[in-house]
């Protein structure tokens, strides 16, 4: 049955085309090659021609520069050996998806086990958090939203509003809501909510301590004593963040599974192990060029347009640059030179379409989950050694060695699927070659 499939295709399909086929096994589609005697995935010893009266044979194993570690590939042809395979990579550090430049963004771990103290502060930096860990209620944008949510609170107090504003006259300020505002904004900006109230008793009464306030007075002002809690700050901080104004928007926090190996993912989308897996032990952050990349996707979801590159990298006559068009064939930007993110601010711009700014962010973060789960895959293989090197060689069956100038070996496969593809593609081709120069 084997034979059968593998002689229609011989008959039906150029040699080439065989080769590219997909979803066809390796065998099968060797076996349908001009010249092949033999196919086989694994590596063996295989008859010298000639004279040959002791059936002496040639151990391709042994032959091999490099022999494979997994996944080993062999085709026998009249007069030559086309074998190869897969070798871990042992020099594979470099090879991190995430070094800069490679548009795959940056991960960030909290425990000082797999990072150091810069990379700890990029973690909590990148989730909105102080050095400790804690929800950063000093960052500007959440110390705005607070004395936003005092002065409402004030307001409704019409008892603790007229107290604030004795206060003003009789230390020489206006009597405002603008001035009270400035004042709270100026206790809080000191040393963030924690010490307010101290800056405010000094402010307002002369205090140098709340606490040392008349124990009456605080009862009476405990309304506003109760609007610079840390449950006030932590709703502020949590609108911030759904904002976007505190932390990265686009920040994926990633659980880490270890047993035996290391699997990074999304956080709640993993293995869920009380024992093996650390919730939220690291981070995905976006860098510019993987922006760009996810803010394109979701500008062609949006039905908004799309960019892409012209041009010729290094060319003089035509370098590479990018444009955009709004209607799927008229392209914008010849000769302007743009950048990617240029053109993207320029499709926006000339787009009459109005983009809803919640479906943006909602859409722009379920973008960069998705990327981030793509550069994952890579991280993961990279992590956990899952590195090759494909190597192929050509042996002359009449000699046993090796073809000068046929030692393929290609090294930094992160995966073994696509390093697979690679050495079948690899074998097939050299097998076609050779055997189609006897044939």
């Amino acid at each position: 049955m084997f034979g059968n499939k593998a002689a229609v295709l011989k008959n039906i399909l150029r040699p080439e085309t065989v080769v590219a086929l997909e979803n066809v096994s390796f065998t099968m589609r060797a076996q349908a090659l001009p010249g092949v005697l033999e196919a086989s995935e694994s590596i063996d010893e295989v008859l010298l021609t000639g004279d040959n009266p002791d059936e002496e044979t040639i151990d391709v194993g042994r032959v091999m520069r490099c022999t494979p570690d997994t996944e080993e590939r062999m085709i026998v042809l009249e007069r030559y050996i086309v074998c190869g395979g897969l070798v871990y990579d042992q020099d594979s550090e470099h090879l991190n998806p995430c070094e800069p430049g490679s548009a795959n963004g940056n991960i960030y771990h909290v425990s000082s086990r797999r990072g150091d103290a810069d990379e700890q502060s990029s973690y909590y930096a990148a989730l909105g958090l102080d050095g400790d860990g804690n929800k950063d209620f000093t960052c500007q944008p959440v110390c705005d939203r607070i004395v936003k949510r005092v002065m409402k609170g004030v307001g409704n107090d019409l008892s603790i509003l007229t107290r604030l504003l004795h206060r003003l006259r009789a230390t020489g300020r206006p009597v405002s809501k603008a001035s009270l505002e400035s004042v709270i904004q100026f206790a809080i900006d000191q040393e963030g909510l924690e010490y307010a109230l101290d800056y405010l008793a000094d402010s307002l009464w002369g205090v140098a301590y709340w606490n040392r306030m008349d124990s009456k007075l605080q009862d009476t002002l405990q309304p506003l004593a109760d609007l610079f809690s840390e449950s006030e700050a932590e709703e502020c901080w949590d609108e911030a963040l759904a904002a976007g104004e505190v932390g990265n928007p686009l920040a994926i926090p990633l659980d880490i599974y270890e047993h035996g190996g290391v699997a990074y993912s999304v956080t709640g989308t993993g293995m869920n192990c009380r024992w093996d897996t650390s919730r939220a032990a690291a981070v995905w952050v976006p860098d510019e060029d993987a922006i760009d990349n996810i803010r394109s996707n979701v500008l062609s979801e949006l039905g908004i347009g799309q960019v892409a590159w012209f041009g010729a990298l290094g060319s003089e006559t035509d370098p590479l640059h990018a444009r955009y068009t709004l209607d799927g064939s008229s392209w914008v930007g010849e000769g302007e030179g743009w950048k990617w993110r240029e053109a993207l601010d320029k499709l926006v711009s000339a787009s009459t379409k109005v983009i809803d700014r919640k479906e943006l962010d909602s859409l722009m973060y379920a973008k960069a989950v998705e990327y981030c789960k793509g550069v994952l895959e890579e991280y993961n293989d990279w992590r956990n050694g899952n590195v090759y090197g494909v190597v192929c060689y050509v042996i002359d069956r009449s000699t046993g060695r090796v073809i000068k100038d046929e030692e393929d070996e290609c090294w930094g496969y992160l995966g073994s699927q696509y390093a697979e593809e690679e050495l079948d593609a690899l074998v097939l081709s050299k097998a076609l070659e050779y055997g189609q120069t006897v044939h």
